[in-house]
Parts: C-alpha cells; structure tokens; sequence
C-alpha cells in the first residue's frame, strides 16, 4: 500500500468516527439527519452533474428503483442510528452499526443473488461479528 493510498484511509476512517461522535453529541434525530444530507447533496451534485455528462450512463426504470431503494435503506439506517445514539453509549451503538453492514451484505448476498462465499468470506463475516461481540461486551 503506498503512504498516499494509507494516508487516505486513515483520513477517511478519521473523518467517519468524527462523523458519528458529531451525531452523538448532536443528540441527532430528524433535524440532523436532514441537515446532513442536504449538505451531502451540496457537496456531492458536481461530481453527480459531472457523471452524467461524461459518461451519460443508462437510466432506466429498473436503476431508479434501486437508488429510490438504496435511498430509503440509508434513510432508515440513519434514523436507526440515531435512535440508537439517542438511548445507547457510543462506544456501544457505533461497533454494533459497524458491524451490523457487513453482517448483513454478506447474508443478503447469499439469499437473494445465491452468492456461494468462500471459506475467508465466512471467516472473515465471523470475525467481525465476534469483534463486534468482543467490543460490545457481548
């Protein structure tokens, strides 16, 4: 890995953590998840402007169904995360959220597109629930 490539992870698991302390000690709700989305939105349109000019990618019915999809499951993991920050401690609700991703991407992938993981993909699933256990203090 080059220290460009490092950097730039590090950057972004930085900016991530910052990200849901913030929403922590909001005491987030409705109000900021809006707000951080509109501010996403703003930051995010010129890149989006940019795509569909250069590389006119195909929209059809079947591509919008699956953005207004992915749109309503950010919606209501953020609004879970929230609910969760509002009642559990952090160093609780922000492993369980991290986990609960991968967890379940590697489940869905299995039973709706017949996924056939391998040995280190179930290892690795494993690993990060038992971490997740681990951190949580089961």
């Amino acid at each position: 890995m080059t220290v460009f490539a490092l950097c730039t992870l590090l950057l972004s698991a930085f900016i991530h953590a910052s990200w849901n302390f913030l929403s922590k000690k909001a005491n987030g709700g409705v109000p900021f998840i809006w707000l951080f989305t509109a501010i996403a939105a703003v930051v995010y349109l010129p890149l989006a402007v940019w795509i569909v000019l250069a590389e006119k990618p195909y929209i059809g019915l079947w591509q919008i169904v699956l953005m207004i999809g992915s749109t309503l499951a950010h919606l209501s993991f953020f609004i879970v995360l929230q609910k969760g920050y509002k009642k559990g401690d952090l160093s609780l609700v922000y492993p369980v959220a991290r986990g609960t991703g991968p967890f379940l991407t590697c489940i869905l992938a299995i039973v709706f597109f017949h996924e056939k993981p391998s040995v280190w993909t179930i290892a690795g699933t494993c690993f990060i629930v038992l971490s997740v256990l681990f951190f949580t203090g089961g």
